[in-house]
């Protein structure tokens, strides 16, 4: 097969809708489309990762691994509000168990993970050393998640500058870029509660809420609770600057898997993300098939 141009990837921020992105890479795969180099924000760079590690069945088997019960086990260890309300700790761990690399230079493609200097709001592109701490800054949702400091920097989650990095995969030596958006508002319908009545429930139950003020919280079932507010206001956010930037920096193929109906939080329902992603890849078949054609 003849090939094209350097194709790289870009992989926005999301949450748990981001697991959309490994049914984009799945397609991608399928369609025979040459990934050469890969940049991801929040979400996105937890996937992006492995992708570059070529582990992604690992991380595929993994996400749809996940019952109701294991996010708040694996992923919210709720700490008192200081900067955040999870810690992160379980979420480095569950990267961890699964990620064989552990710096950028253990990747089998080039890889660089966004994220945000929470003093100046500058954009920090993480492109060596320590990889899981690299993931872990890029997914520092603000006030969700606590920042990490990074030599010196207190880093948060990418999206607040460059939720869909397409400039980040533009200098790292490509001609042509795919972008995957999974933040896109395809009408209020498919956009509801972020964290699902079931999902609340298991945080209520969950051993690591001690405190009886974070269950009162998340008691008041007719209120949003403090992951939806957080949540949609930080994701309607990045969504404009995502649209934003795509008008002055446009991908070559802009991919917005159809993810509205997963709430952020709802990291067990990997299945119709994962499906939604390779969906709306494979609508784009013609379009991919050009770039090697």
């Amino acid at each position: 097969m003849k090939l094209g141009p350097p194709i790289g990837l870009a992989l926005g921020g999301g949450a748990a809708r981001g697991w959309a992105h490994i049914g984009v890479l799945r397609a991608l795969e399928e369609l025979n489309i040459p990934v050469a180099a890969i940049a991801g924000t929040s979400m996105g760079a937890l996937v992006g990762a492995f992708a570059a590690a070529e582990q992604l069945e690992e991380i595929e088997l993994t996400a749809l691994g996940l019952a109701a019960r294991d996010v708040a086990r694996n992923f919210l260890d709720v700490t008192l509000p200081r900067a955040g309300l999870i810690e992160g700790r379980k979420i480095v761990q569950l990267i961890e168990d699964h990620l064989t690399a552990r710096s950028f230079a253990h990747l089998r493609l080039p890889f660089r993970a966004v994220a945000t200097n929470l003093l100046n709001g500058a954009e920090i592109v993480l492109t060596a050393g320590d990889l899981v701490g690299a993931i872990r800054a890029s997914l520092a949702i603000p006030g969700v998640f606590t920042p990490v400091t990074r030599e010196g920097i207190l880093l948060a989650d990418g999206g607040l500058v460059n939720p869909v990095p397409v400039s980040v995969v533009r200098a790292m030596q490509v001609d042509t870029v795919i972008a995957v958006d999974v933040n896109f508002f395809a009408g209020p319908a498919t956009h509801g509660n972020l964290v699902s009545p079931k999902m609340q429930q298991r945080l209520r139950d969950s051993a690591a809420i001690r405190w009886a003020p974070v269950r009162r919280w998340l008691a008041e079932a007719e209120q949003p609770n403090i992951f939806d507010v957080m949540g949609h206001s930080i994701r309607i956010i990045e969504a404009q600057i995502t649209e934003m930037r795509l008008r002055t920096e446009p991908a070559d193929i802009l991919i917005r898997p159809d993810v509205g109906a997963v709430g952020i939080m709802e990291f067990h329902r990997a299945a119709p993300a994962i499906e939604a992603g390779y969906r709306a890849t494979l609508q784009q078949r013609d379009a991919l098939r050009a770039l090697i054609a």
